[in-house]
């Protein structure tokens, strides 16, 4: 059985909380009890993941070709948002911390493998487990209060492309 769900969802506890556009939270992840992100893991951007777990529908996610281009698959943070990317539109900048794992897909489903675990998912499991959760992080943001406009005009085309790559992605998978 695949578990994927967003535990919590805040903002950072910053001077300017409204300036904070990367939404922050715990989650769990596990396939028949094994568990590959836990709260344990602490806070996690579940902004950042829902867009590269949205990227996993389509692309692996592996060391040598990482949807997250560098980061890992569950960022601690992103700091920035560019228009930088080599294999897709934006680039999420943050710390080294996160949780990754590798998911590859196979003629029999969606491998994924970390934390010393190996699990097989369906195709369609992943493709719901994955769509669910981005449509729990747009949840969040839609319950809060809107953030204050991005003033940094390369901060503010990185977030616009964020967007639209997750807003695309998602309708995509949605209809599938």
């Amino acid at each position: 059985m695949l578990t994927l769900s967003l535990l919590e969802a805040h903002w950072l506890d910053a001077p300017e909380p409204l300036h904070d556009q990367c939404a922050h939270g715990t989650v769990l992840l596990s396939v028949d009890g094994h568990r590959f992100v836990t709260p344990e893991d602490g806070e996690l951007t579940i902004s950042a993941a829902a867009l590269n777990l949205l990227r996993t529908l389509d692309h692996d996610h592996t060391a040598e070709r990482p949807v997250s281009e560098g980061g890992q698959l569950f960022p601690c943070c992103g700091f920035n948002v560019w228009l930088a990317g080599e294999r897709f539109p934006v680039l999420v900048v943050g710390c080294p911390e996160g949780v990754d794992l590798q998911v590859v897909h196979t003629i029999e489903g969606v491998q994924l493998k970390g934390k010393g675990a190996e699990c097989l998912v369906s195709a369609h499991a992943w493709r719901c487990a994955v769509v669910s959760f981005a449509e729990a992080v747009l949840a969040f943001y839609a319950q809060q209060a809107p953030r204050h406009p991005i003033e940094d005009e390369e901060d503010f085309k990185g977030w616009h492309a964020f967007w639209n790559e997750y807003h695309e992605r998602l309708k995509r998978h949605r209809t599938l």
